[in-house]
């Protein structure tokens, strides 16, 4: 019989936020780095609750929201079986929010930081052929309106076919294929041979802790998996 522990993986919400950005602050740094392709000297994980500015605001929790090396401020979304449409407008609203809140701070402008949003996805209502992509704000003359905002998508389910294909590409995307393993798939990846020793290192610190999580039902069995809250989003209109 097939249980939730068996289909279970890293793209279920509290797996993603216990495990890389839980109380392990060096797997938080490196999977940090890896989004990004830098090195993160220091990481702060800031309150996950929107501030409400209105009466009409309605409190959200994010998934992520970070400093990074004190001068790039990042919400961290990781995302599945949302419609690309409603994924693109819910997460560009929450991240202009953080932007105000941020630039207008006090009694001026900040405009020092660079400001990030990473949705990392997976079953989009699209074909996408890129692995990532990024996206600016900018006219038809390609000039740029805002040069400290962007958005970079990571497309999940492109990724996930250097896996299944095992070609050289699995070393530059493993901190994103582990996400999509489940409990009976991801020691394929950890005993990968291509990986480089330290992302072998991350992966194996991070499937371990996954296995055992998965294995502990009862703190996260009540909340809802990603199918679960696909059906519940397919049954409300």
């Amino acid at each position: 019989m097939i249980t939730k522990s068996d289909t279970i993986t890293g793209m279920f919400d509290l797996f993603f936020k216990s495990l890389l950005y839980g109380n392990d602050i060096d797997m938080t740094k490196w999977f940090t780095s890896r989004l990004f392709n830098t090195n993160v000297d220091n990481v702060t994980i800031k309150n996950s609750e929107t501030r409400i500015t209105n009466i009409n605001s309605k409190l959200r929790f994010l998934d992520v929201l970070l400093e990074v090396n004190n001068n790039l401020v990042v919400l961290l979304e990781a995302n599945e079986h949302y419609k690309l449409e409603l994924l693109n407008a819910r997460n560009f609203g929450y991240m202009a929010k953080i932007y105000t809140d941020y630039v207008i701070k006090g009694k001026s402008y900040d405009i020092k930081n660079t400001y990030c949003l990473v949705n990392i996805t997976s079953k989009l209502e699209s074909n996408k052929e890129y692995d990532v992509t990024n996206y600016y704000i900018r006219n038809d003359k390609d000039d740029r309106y805002l040069r400290n905002f962007v958005i970079i998508d990571y497309n999940v389910d492109k990724i996930m076919e250097h896996w299944y294909n095992r070609d050289e590409e699995v070393e530059k995307y493993a901190h994103i294929i582990m996400l999509k393993l489940n409990i009976h798939e991801i020691d394929e990846l950890m005993e990968y041979k291509n990986l480089k020793p330290e992302t072998r290192e991350y992966v194996i610190k991070y499937g371990k802790e996954f296995k055992r999580m998965a294995k502990e039902k009862d703190w996260w069995e009540p909340w809802h998996t990603p199918e679960e809250e696909e059906e519940l989003i397919l049954n409300t209109e």
